[in-house]
């Protein structure tokens, strides 16, 4: 305007005073102007920048609200500038915004898209943000380029999704998303903090390849089925970013820029997570702290409900990091893993990823998570264990817990106590006596004999023999079960002595 001849793509638009000026257009003529095609929007915006600041830009792209309820725009290849608004929008039909441009600041707020999403090799600003969107069918953001703090909080992936090999160069937030079909993060770059705290991924999640720059957060998630964050050599990927924008090679070198790798993670928190089906972190590379500890639940007021209100990391099926380098400061404390499975192809599966894990904490050795990891690799052995040889499992595991408990070997020794104690008064036609009975004595001899036997050190022989010659005056077959008795005692009270040893060895790591 001003004496300036309009672009003929785009002049007839401004004949009608409803759509604004080029230099300040309304929302009817952000509408009118997109129906007439790519060529005209960008002829206009080309000629006709967004101008102002933050948050009060001017001539921007306005289709807040509007409900896109045929197929007649296509955004395909639109450069769109700063601010472009599509808050509360909906798409009744599928929508394209392949190869897109946005500026700063795109904000999709609410919008609603109700068939399938194309944003195939878009570029986003900073700051771009979808919160609270919805879609209904497939999302697809294959090669997608965002800036600074792109935003997916509570947003509801209702068909498959896809951001392979989209690139966020800032941080991303995805937390308390949900993702009702699969979803696809395959070769996706995260170049600062990423964030999926509570996200919900009801299909399978697919996140090998990804690669992170800073902190991932995924405390509170929930995977309802496999999830796999397996490492993947960039060879492998060049087949993912050869579509996608700048190709494979700009893809490698701007991971290597950051020092980002496909194998490798920085710091990365599971705290709370629930992986009901199989996780698979094989090949991976932990550089950072890493956590698959207890998140503390926001509504625990004092501190007796913050003691009972961590909710730990829960695997219903058993974890595999096969191959796998784990950082120094990698936690497991008060995870949950599933029981052993009646399938013996299952266990055998369940006892190599245990003892994977075991050696890894023993490079380390970190002892606690060592031992803990051996004590679920033996349940394992013994579910897939020959019936008699899994009872000989059981019984380690009842009587010692695979050699790492003090407790119940004192219990085993305590007892038998009573249970000896009574055998021996009936050899000895003693009736019991229970201390609430009136004129109940006590046969301290006999409690001496029984006690010798259940600590059967060098010496007290004599002693026990004379104590056995007062007691018992009966011969024969009293005589004989006595001493089998007495064997069977001692041989229990030398494994509970053998056990105890065991334990404080494995312990404190004795030679």
């Amino acid at each position: 305007m001003d004496g300036n001849e309009l672009d003929p793509l785009y002049a007839a638009v401004f004949d009608d005073p409803q759509n604004g000026t080029p230099n300040n257009i309304t929302q009817e003529g952000c509408l009118a102007l997109a129906l007439l095609g790519k060529e005209a929007w960008n002829a206009w915006r080309s000629n006709n920048p967004v101008h102002g600041y933050y948050p009060d830009f001017e001539n921007v792209a306005n289709f807040r609200d509007f409900r896109f309820y045929d197929d007649s725009i296509d955004f395909e290849g639109f450069i769109f500038g700063d601010a472009a608004c599509f808050d509360g929008a909906v798409f009744k039909d599928e929508i394209c915004f392949n190869t897109a441009i946005f500026g700063n600041h795109a904000c999709f707020f609410n919008t609603i898209f109700r068939e399938d999403a194309d944003f195939e090799n878009v570029q986003f600003g900073d700051w771009a943000n979808f919160w609270g969107s919805c879609f209904s069918n497939s999302a697809n953001f294959y090669g997608v380029h965002f800036g600074n703090e792109a935003r997916f909080s509570n947003s509801e992936f209702k068909g498959d999704t896809s951001f392979i090999c989209a690139r966020f160069s800032g941080s991303a937030f995805f937390d308390s998303a949900q993702f009702n079909e699969e979803a696809h993060f395959s070769g996706t770059q995260f170049g600062g903090i990423i964030c999926f705290n509570d996200a919900r991924f009801d299909d399978e999640a697919m996140f090998d390849g990804v690669q992170f720059g800073d902190t991932a957060n995924f405390d509170g998630a929930q995977f309802e089925y496999e999830a796999h964050f397996m490492a993947i050599d960039w060879p492998v990927l060049r087949l993912l970013y050869d579509e996608c924008l700048g190709g494979f090679k700009d893809a490698k070198a701007w991971a290597e820029e950051r020092g980002m790798n496909p194998n490798i993670f920085q710091s990365i928190s599971f705290n709370g997570v629930t992986f009901n089906g199989q996780v698979n972190f094989s090949g991976r590379k932990f550089e950072a702290p890493t956590s698959f500890g207890c998140i503390l639940l926001q509504h625990a007021s004092n501190q007796k409900e913050k003691s009972s209100s961590n909710r730990p990391v829960t695997f219903g099926r058993v974890p595999l990091f096969h191959n796998c380098k784990l950082y120094q400061d990698t936690t497991f404390d008060h995870a949950i893993f599933p029981e052993p499975s009646p399938y013996p192809i299952d266990n055998d599966i369940a006892a190599r990823a245990y003892r994977t894990l075991k050696l890894a904490f023993a490079q380390h050795q970190a002892i606690r998570e060592e031992q803990r990891f051996f004590c679920l690799e033996m349940a394992e052995e013994a579910k897939r264990a020959p019936f008699r040889l899994r009872l000989l499992f059981d019984m380690y595991r009842w009587i010692s817990d695979y050699g790492f408990s003090l407790s119940r070997p004192t219990y085993l020794l305590l007892g038998t106590l009573p249970i000896f104690l009574l055998l021996y008064s009936w050899l000895a036609d003693l009736a019991p006596c229970f201390f609430w009975q009136d004129n109940c004595q006590v046969r301290y001899d006999l409690l001496q004999f029984t006690l010798m036997q259940s600590l059967p050190l060098p010496g007290l022989d004599k002693w026990s023999d004379t104590l056995r010659q007062g007691i018992f005056e009966k011969q024969g077959w009293q005589n004989v079960a006595l001493t089998l008795f007495v064997m069977l005692h001692k041989a229990i009270s030398l494994l509970v002595v053998f056990l105890f040893g065991l334990a404080l060895r494995n312990l404190f790591k004795m030679k």
